[in-house]
């Protein structure tokens, strides 16, 4: 995936003193997306406001290198209340979209100019930790993922049906298994 810092992120975050990065991350869930960011308060960008979690929440590392394989990254979130534990026992996490922003933040705590993609996925996993508080982990693959999962497609009339409805392009296949055929031969 490309990632070009905007001009103005490049000179800010080249400064010594002031500028914090920050990280923005988008889940999407059947209930809404949740929207948090590392730090404190609430941050609005391109039309959304994201929650800050300051200390309890973390990212690992995103992982990227000149190999084209599938690699992960896990979100965990602590210090949950008991109650609200039951929400994320009730989302159904496989398969929605997550995705991670690398921003930075002026002395003012201002965004410097657009915040750029580290990461688009799909969740795969979420583990719930109970007790007073409770926290959440969740994993999340790269689309890259499903080059490794295999394609299981039938070669039949009624699999190319479920395809495409009015094609007829397999209609005699089951015909043709035993049929046998004369080369060369007059009829």
């Amino acid at each position: 995936m490309a990632r070009t810092l905007t001009a103005a992120a490049k000179t800010e975050s080249q400064k010594s003193s002031g500028v914090k990065p920050i990280a923005l991350v988008k889940l999407a869930f059947d209930s809404g997306d949740m929207l948090v960011w590392s730090g404190r308060g609430d941050l609005a960008w391109n039309g959304d406001t994201y929650t800050g979690i300051g200390d309890l929440g973390r990212i690992s590392a995103v992982e990227e290198g000149v190999e084209q394989k599938a690699s992960g990254i896990s979100f965990e979130l602590s210090g949950i209340p008991a109650a609200t534990i039951s929400v994320a026992l009730g989302e159904d996490v496989q398969g929605r979209t997550a995705r991670i922003w690398l921003g930075f933040l002026d002395p003012a705590y201002r965004l410097i100019a657009a915040p750029v993609l580290v990461f688009r996925g799909r969740l795969d996993t979420m583990d719930v930790k109970l007790g007073e508080t409770g926290g959440v982990s969740v994993t999340a693959e790269s689309r890259l993922i499903d080059w490794e999962r295999p394609r299981e497609r039938l070669y039949t009339d009624a699999g190319q049906k479920e395809r495409f409805a009015n094609d007829e392009g397999f209609a005699f296949v089951n015909e043709a298994v035993e049929k046998e055929i004369v080369w060369g031969a007059r009829l």
